[in-house]
C-alpha cells in the first residue's frame, strides 16, 4: 500500500517558503528604495551647492576621510574640486574653504558665525560656552573675554602689558628650574615640563591660582584634558551620527566623557568658592554674576567657558610651541639666526619683553613659519550657517558646516614656494619687515576670529628668545621623529627627544 501524501504540510511548507520570499522581496525592494529616497533626497538637499563626491547611504564621505590624519583627505578634496566643495559626513552637510578668497568671503559674514552643527558637542555644552554658542549670547560672552583679556594686560601696548609679561616670565623662569633638573640625564620631550608651566600661565589667568607639580587636582585636570582629545576623537563619528550612541562602545565612551565633565566642573566650582584673589577671568565672572549683568551670565554658562578658555588657551599653545622647538632643534641653522637676533637685541643673560618683538623680525618669522607648516588647528574651527547665504555664488543653506581648510591653505604651492620646506625667510619682505599672506590663516579671519591671539603671541615670542639665549636645542634620534604629528583636536608634535645644552 502506497503511502499517503499530507498534502496539507507540504501546502504548509510551500506557503512559509513562498511568505519568506515575499518578506525578502519586500526588504530588498524597501532597502532599495530607502537608498533611492536618500540618494534624492540629497541631491535636492544640495542643490545649487558647490560640486563634491558622492557618498554612502547614512555615513556619507566619512569611510574615505583618513581618521589620523583627515586634513590631508581634505587637500585631496581641494586637488579634485578646488578651492570649494561639498561633503556629506553622515547627517552633516559641509562645505570646505581652501582658497583665501572663498575663506575671507566666508568669514565676513555674519550668517556664518553659527556653531557647527556637531552633536556631541552641542550636547555636552548644552548652549553653553564660547564654543558652542551663537547669536547675541555668544556676542555677549565674547566681548566680555576680550575685555577680561585686556584688563589683564594681553594688549599690544599700555601699562598693563607689562603685568602679563611678569606673569609669562614667572613661568618661564620655573620652566627653565625643572629643565636644568632633567637636562643632566640626557635628551627627553619636554612636552610634561611645558604642559605645567604653560598650563599654569592659564590657570592664573583663568583661575588666579597656579598649581604644584604633584598637585592631584592638577594632575587628575591635566590627564582628564589630555584622554579628552584623544576620547572626543574617538568618539568623533558620534558628531555626524548621533544614533551610534546606541552601541555600548559608543555609550562608555558618552559616560566618561560625561563624567570627565562633571568632576571637571566640581573642581571649578570648588576653585570658584574658594576665590579670594582678583585679576582673573574667574573673579570677573562671579562679579558680573552678582551684579546681574545680564540673563547670559549664571554658573553652567561660567563653568562651560572657564572649560573652553583654559582647553582651548593651553592646547593650542602647548602645541604650537612644542612644534617651534621641535623646528629649531631640527634647523640648528634657524636656530642659530634667532639667537644671533636675539643675543643683539635682547643682550645675554637678559629677559626679553614686548618691546623687543617688533626689532626681533626674523624670530617672528620662525614662529610664523612653525605656524604655517604645522598649523596645530588643520581644518580651523568650524562654523556653521544660522541661515541661508551664498560662498562664491553657490547657494549655502542654513545649518550646514563651514569647514576652513587651513593645512590646504598653508601647504599650496600655488602660494608657497616649496611649501614642505621649513624656511623662516619666507615671511619676510625686501626691506626686512615681516609680511604675511592672505593664504597664512593660523588664528582665522573674520567675527569668529581667536580672540586669545595677543596672549598667544605673546607666549610664543617670550618662551621662544628666552629658550634660545639660554640654551643650543638638539634632536636626538631621527631627523623625522615627532614631525608627523598626532591629531585629535589640535595637530601635535610626536614622541622626540630634545638635549637642552646650555649656552656659555
Amino acid at each position: 500500500m502506497l503511502p499517503q501524501h499530507d498534502t496539507h504540510s507540504t501546502s504548509y511548507g510551500l506557503d512559509c517558503s513562498l511568505i519568506f520570499k515575499d518578506l525578502s522581496e519586500i526588504l530588498i525592494a524597501s532597502l532599495v528604495l530607502l537608498c533611492v529616497t536618500v540618494f534624492f533626497y540629497y541631491l535636492w538637499r544640495t542643490r545649487g551647492m558647490p560640486p563634491g563626491p558622492w557618498g554612502l547611504p547614512l555615513v556619507g564621505y566619512l569611510p574615505w576621510i583618513d581618521k589620523d590624519k583627515p586634513y590631508v583627505s581634505m587637500m585631496e578634496l581641494y586637488q579634485d574640486y578646488g578651492g570649494i566643495c561639498t561633503i556629506r559626513l553622515g547627517e552633516v552637510v559641509a562645505i570646505v574653504v581652501s582658497e583665501p578668497h572663498y575663506v575671507k568671503e566666508a568669514l565676513s559674514q555674519e550668517s556664518l558665525t553659527g556653531r557647527a552643527p556637531l552633536w556631541l558637542t552641542h550636547g555636552l555644552m548644552n548652549n553653553n560656552g564660547l564654543i558652542a554658542v551663537e547669536g547675541p549670547k555668544w556676542r555677549e560672552q565674547r566681548k566680555f573675554v576680550i575685555n577680561c583679556l585686556k584688563n589683564l594686560g594681553a594688549v599690544k601696548v599700555g601699562e598693563k602689558r607689562a603685568v602679563m609679561e611678569k606673569r609669562i616670565l614667572g613661568g618661564i623662569r620655573i620652566t627653565f628650574q625643572m629643565i636644568d633638573e632633567r637636562r643632566e640625564d640626557g635628551p627627553f620631550d619636554p612636552k610634561q615640563i611645558l604642559s605645567h608651566t604653560i598650563g599654569n600661565i592659564m590657570n592664573t589667568i583663568v583661575f588666579g591660582k597656579s598649581f604644584d607639580l604633584d598637585d592631584h587636582t592638577w594632575v587628575w585636570l591635566q590627564h582628564m584634558a589630555e584622554e579628552g582629545v584623544k576620547l572626543v576623537g574617538v568618539a568623533g563619528p558620534l558628531n555626524f551620527m548621533p544614533y551610534l550612541r546606541i552601541l555600548p562602545q559608543y555609550r562608555k565612551l558618552l559616560d566618561f566623557i560625561k563624567n570627565g565633565q562633571k568632576r571637571t566642573h566640581d573642581v571649578y566650582r570648588s576653585i570658584a568658592n574658594e576665590q579670594r584673589t582678583k585679576d582673573n577671568i574667574l573673579s570677573y565672572y562671579l562679579e558680573a554674576i552678582a551684579s546681574g549683568k545680564g540673563e547670559y551670565f549664571d554658573e553652567a554658562q561660567m563653568l562651560h567657558l572657564l572649560a573652553d578658555m583654559f582647553g582651548a588657551g593651553v592646547d593650542s599653545t602647548l602645541a604650537t610651541y612644542r612644534w617651534v622647538l621641535l623646528y629649531l632643534a631640527l634647523h640648528p641653522e634657524v636656530q642659530e639666526r634667532v639667537y644671533e637676533e636675539v643675543s643683539s637685541v635682547i643682550g645675554k643673560g637678559k629677559e626679553p619683553n614686548m618691546d623687543h618683538f617688533s626689532m626681533c623680525p626674523y624670530t617672528e618669522a620662525t614662529i610664523l613659519e612653525t605656524m604655517r607648516i604645522r598649523p596645530v588647528v588643520p581644518l580651523g574651527i568650524p562654523h556653521g550657517a544660522t541661515k541661508d547665504t551664498q560662498i562664491a555664488g553657490f547657494r549655502v543653506p542654513e545649518g550646514t558646516m563651514i569647514i576652513v581648510n587651513q593645512w590646504t591653505l598653508h601647504h599650496n604651492p600655488k602660494y608657497w614656494i616649496n611649501p614642505e620646506e621649513f624656511e623662516p625667510k619666507r615671511f619676510i619682505d625686501s626691506d626686512g619687515c615681516v609680511r604675511r599672506k592672505d593664504s597664512f590663516n593660523p588664528f582665522q579671519t573674520g567675527k569668529r576670529s581667536c580672540f586669545g591671539e595677543e596672549l598667544a603671541k605673546m607666549v610664543l615670542f617670550l618662551f621662544t628668545s628666552s629658550m634660545v639665549l639660554r640654551y643650543r636645542l638638539q634632536l636626538e634620534g631621527s631627523s623625522s621623529a615627532g614631525l608627523g604629528g598626532e591629531c585629535g583636536i589640535t595637530l601635535s608634535p610626536g614622541q622626540h627627544s630634545i638635549s637642552f645644552v646650555l649656552r656659555q
